[in-house]
């Protein structure tokens, strides 16, 4: 059946994920995150890779396929102290289309953080 495919793609999807060219990564991610499940988790994990560009993809292909709210939920604990700048500011952009309630602290977590240095 149609699992058995995706079961075959996912070590690939993987391999491709953890390349060197930004764009078959980046690609990878997204294909590993529609897939859910152990694709879903595999792109969550890199929510914590040493480049920010990459946790950037994994937060903007778990946004384009779980919705803004879940990745936000999942991401925000990682990311909302991330050293770098841009990462934050990705996690900004997604906070501000979420309830407000579910945003707080993030929020709080990225004001602490930008006011640290």
């Amino acid at each position: 059946g149609e699992d058995h495919g995706e079961d075959r793609r996912h070590p690939l999807l993987e391999s491709l994920a953890a390349g060197r060219d930004a764009r078959v990564r980046a690609r990878a991610l997204f294909a590993l995150a529609r897939q859910g499940g152990a694709g879903r988790a595999y792109v969550e994990r890199n929510l914590s890779d040493r480049d920010p560009a990459l946790r950037i993809v994994a937060l903007r292909a778990l946004d384009a396929t779980a919705g803004t709210a879940e990745a936000v939920r999942v991401a925000a604990p990682k990311l909302a102290r991330d050293p770098d700048a841009t990462v934050r500011r990705e996690l900004a952009v997604l906070l501000r289309a979420v309830p407000a309630a579910d945003a707080r602290a993030p929020w709080l977590d990225l004001w602490s953080r930008h006011t640290a240095g």
